[in-house]
């Protein structure tokens, strides 16, 4: 029974880790933070977690590896453009 949990965990973790890694590459290739994109819309994502985020959220995001999730990207990437748009009235 032993070697059976022993399994089943090994391939959970895997298919965590790939995708994980589905979720890095979609990030990468998004028309919107992806591409020359990429490393300023992370650059703005961790900015604004940085800035809004509560010890809650980073164990969340962290726990979970959503940190690298398109959509998370997406949504504080876009946020942090907002700010800095409307900081600079």
């Amino acid at each position: 029974m032993a070697a059976l949990h022993a399994r089943v965990n090994a391939q959970q973790d895997a298919r965590l880790a790939e995708m994980h890694a589905d979720w890095q590459q979609a990030a990468k290739a998004d028309e919107e933070i992806g591409g020359d994109h990429f490393q300023v819309a992370m650059a703005d994502a961790r900015s604004t977690l940085r800035e809004f985020g509560t010890p809650e959220l980073h164990r969340v995001l962290g726990a979970f590896n959503l940190g690298v999730h398109p959509e998370v990207v997406r949504l504080l990437a876009r946020v942090s453009r907002e700010l800095h748009r409307v900081r600079s009235l």
